[in-house]
């Protein structure tokens, strides 16, 4: 906004020039000092010394604009005054300032200025279209240089909003071609952002770098240099970001970056393949830093490494809880509670799947058992004791006083496993298995103590054991509340599946789906168990001809599911219809014939046809709900409907159409006692002459009762000549061949066609 010496002298001469001359003036100065503190504020959020000197620039900017309305630096003022108001966060205040200098001074020099700042006013208040038209435009038109240079950096914005990175880099790289002056660090910084996200580790790294030469900002300089330092990690650099980050832990002026500085250590030193480093990094960070965001985030990541490079779960589990309990809000504690559930989910698992292989109950789960400390004997006692045992009783009571009844049964059911048995259950311990030392078989069937040397190197290994037998109890895992002893099946099915797709674990998986298979082939888990093996053995395992086999066992053993259509689409042959697609298209054709042909009679005949020929399924209560339904709206024939509702209640009772007519039921049955009393006080007040009894009374509930005479089973004044009445005692007593012959002359002339107007339709 610079003006001519010649302006400026002329405004010193002049008294009233010179007046506003010094208003727009100090305007600038204290917007000026406003930008300053901008400049070096990276929250994102104006500081109170930034928002006092924007407003003392805005007094002053519409003094100007009020007092001196003729002012040649009004369209300036009105410039400087949308910028401070833009600064401060008023940003309908600024949008008006620069509507006010479009609209009322389009020849001025600062329109195009004003456009720019108009769509980064947009922007921040969400209007993105409006922004972007705007924008768009300052870089097809012949604008001056500067102007155009923070376009493109503004357009490369909105592209990075639409997640568009490769032509936000486009923009960016345009904008850094017309030199954007203090905007030129951003523009870098921005650009690398770009580079980052598309996985251009390198480029992004050089346009970090040249952030650092293009300010003299200390935070925007340190914002430059860490993520170079990261671009240098991810480009497996680990020496050099190693560097990198000591560096900039070592300046005293990062203090406070410390913290963050170590989580990027720590994040090297695993991506340079040294876990136990970035463990013993985070634990720092834990203890140093205690309660602080990074501390969640350490124990967070101490719990990944754990979980998916160790495969030990226990010690993911504590730390993912620590991550929870540090009590800091952050993605890291959400998502470790979510981690720490999975884990307990496949702890609960393994527990009632080990319990339901033994077959014991539920109950079991709820057994405290009186168990010796693990450390109550020691080695050299224990092995005493050995010597001197004989027989599988004596060796069972020596195993208990070890470590517990299940400790002692965990050795007799390992000496009656198989070799195969003892490979498919290889992950059961997650992790725990080791190569078996002593011959345990031969101890127990031959009473052969075993060495000391090989007991000393076992023993570890069975108190492990044991106490993965006895943790989690009930009140511990609360998953282990989702689960039931008994369902064995679904348990190997629920755990197969957390293995393949929560833990990445394939091999675990298919071991669990073939017990599955094997133990259970009629489980209704076995046939999706049989595809799932087939899928691990097409991608995990690459062998193309057991893919094959399974499939066509798929095709031959469970030829009703639809894993086995889903066969005989991957060999290439037409699939089989299901007694499913045969049941939908039936209902299908009764839609149709109730709301394209509007013959509801031939509507019941589909509806009657499901309920004879899948009567063991849960189509048979649908369809009868369906045929009440018709008949109460679409053939008027009340007595019919609530008759089939009733006989709903009465043959399936569990079944949710029975709960939705229930109501319907019970306030028929509810007008039927009343009315029963009303004819019993009639009849009493007829006889002592009839006193108080209103001409018809009698006759008319006794008309009235005839439509609703069967709904309970009554079987009062049944003519075995009316057709209604006889469809709906036959119905009542069974006989649902009857309904089919209700002639068709006793529909209702009205089909309800205010009902189809408002949309109600039958159920599906």
């Amino acid at each position: 906004m610079k003006k001519t010496s010649l302006y400026i002298l002329m405004g010193l001469m002049l008294g009233t020039g010179c007046a506003y001359f010094n208003t727009f003036y100090n305007a600038k100065q204290y917007y000026k000092k406003g930008y300053a503190e901008t400049k070096k504020n990276l929250t994102g959020k104006p500081g109170a010394t930034e928002k006092k000197h924007y407003e003392e620039a805005i007094t002053r900017a519409l003094t100007l604009i009020v007092d001196y309305p003729k002012s040649k630096y009004v369209d300036d003022a009105l410039l400087l005054a949308g910028k401070a108001y833009y600064y401060r966060e008023e940003y309908f205040m600024a949008k008006r300032k620069f509507l006010e200098l479009i609209t009322n001074y389009p020849e001025s020099p600062f329109v195009n200025e004003a456009k720019l700042w108009m769509a980064r006013t947009n922007f921040a208040l969400d209007e993105f279209d409006e922004a972007e038209t705007l924008v768009n435009t300052l870089v097809s038109d012949d604008v001056e240089k500067r102007i155009k240079g923070q376009a493109y950096y503004y357009l490369g914005k909105f592209h990075e909003r639409k997640r568009h990175f490769d032509q936000a880099t486009e923009a960016y790289r345009s904008a850094l071609n017309y030199g954007l002056e203090d905007q030129q660090a951003n523009t870098y910084f921005s650009l690398g952002n770009s580079l980052d996200t598309l996985g251009r580790y390198e480029e992004a790294r050089d346009a970090f770098g040249k952030v650092q030469k293009a300010t003299y900002l200390k935070e925007l300089r340190f914002e430059a240099r860490f993520r170079y330092a990261q671009m240098n990690k991810k480009l497996g650099n680990v020496r050099d970001a190693l560097s990198d980050f000591q560096m900039l832990m070592a300046d005293e002026e990062n203090a406070k970056r410390v913290p963050e500085i170590k989580l990027q250590i720590a994040d090297t030193y695993f991506r340079g393949g040294d876990a136990d480093a970035a463990v013993d990094a985070y634990d720092e960070i834990t203890q140093v830093h205690e309660k602080t965001k990074e501390s969640t985030q350490a124990f967070y990541q101490i719990g990944r490494i754990f979980e998916t490079h160790y495969s030990d779960y226990e010690k993911a589990l504590d730390n993912y809880v620590q991550a929870k309990k540090s009590g800091m809000r952050s993605v890291y504690a959400d998502t470790a509670e979510l981690y720490s559930r999975d884990i307990q989910r496949l702890q609960a698992l393994h527990q009632v799947v080990d319990l339901g292989k033994r077959g014991e109950t539920g109950e079991a789960l709820l057994v405290m058992e009186n168990e010796l400390d693990e450390d109550t004997l020691t080695l050299d006692l224990a092995y005493d004791m050995m010597d001197t045992t004989t027989g599988d009783t004596a060796c069972y009571h020596l195993l208990t006083e070890i470590g517990g009844k299940q400790f002692a049964d965990s050795v007799f059911v390992e000496k009656n496993k198989s070799l195969d048995q003892r490979e498919r259950d290889i992950e059961l311990n997650m992790g725990l298995e080791k190569e078996v030392l002593v011959d345990w078989r031969e101890w127990v069937e031959e009473h052969t103590v075993p060495s000391y040397s090989d007991m000393e190197a076992e023993f570890p290994r069975l108190q492990a054991r044991k106490k993965l037998l006895e943790r989690p109890k009930m009140a511990d895992n609360p998953e282990l509340s989702t689960f039931r002893v008994e369902e064995l099946d679904r348990n190997l099915f629920l755990l197969a599946e957390l293995y393949l797709f929560r833990f990445q674990k394939p091999d675990s998986a298919f071991n669990y789906y073939d017990y599955l298979v094997r133990e259970f082939p009629e489980s209704p888990y076995a046939a999706k168990s049989l595809y799932n093996m087939a899928h691990l053995y097409e991608t995990h395992y690459k062998n193309p001809e057991q893919v094959e086999l399974i499939y066509r066992s798929l095709m031959d053993e469970y030829k009703s599911t639809p894993y086995a259509n889903a066969a005989r689409q991957k060999l290439g042959e037409n699939p089989v219809p299901s007694k499913n697609d045969t049941i939908a298209n039936l209902f299908a054709s009764a839609e149709d014939a109730l709301f394209t042909e509007n013959e509801p009679a031939k509507a019941l005949d589909f509806y009657e046809h499901i309920r004879n020929a899948y009567s063991d399924t849960d189509f048979a209560p649908k369809a009868l709900y369906a045929q009440g339904y018709v008949y109460e709206h679409y053939m008027d024939l009340p007595d019919l409907a609530y008759a089939t509702y009733d006989s709903l209640i009465k043959w399936y009772p569990e079944s949710p159409y029975s709960q939705r007519v229930q109501p319907k039921i019970e306030a028929v049955k509810g007008e039927e006692i009343q009315r029963a009393k009303a004819r019993e006080t009639a009849t009493v007040q007829d006889s002592m002459g009839g006193k108080g009894v209103m001409p018809g009374l009698a006759e008319t509930d006794s008309t009235v009762d005839q439509s609703f005479a069967f709904a309970d089973g009554s079987d009062e004044d049944e003519d075995p000549e009316n057709p209604v009445q006889r469809t709906r005692s036959s119905l009542r007593r069974g006989d649902e061949s009857a309904l089919l012959s209700v002639p068709l002359d006793l529909m209702a002339r009205r089909r309800r066609e205010l009902r189809l107007i408002q949309g109600q339709t039958a159920p599906r």
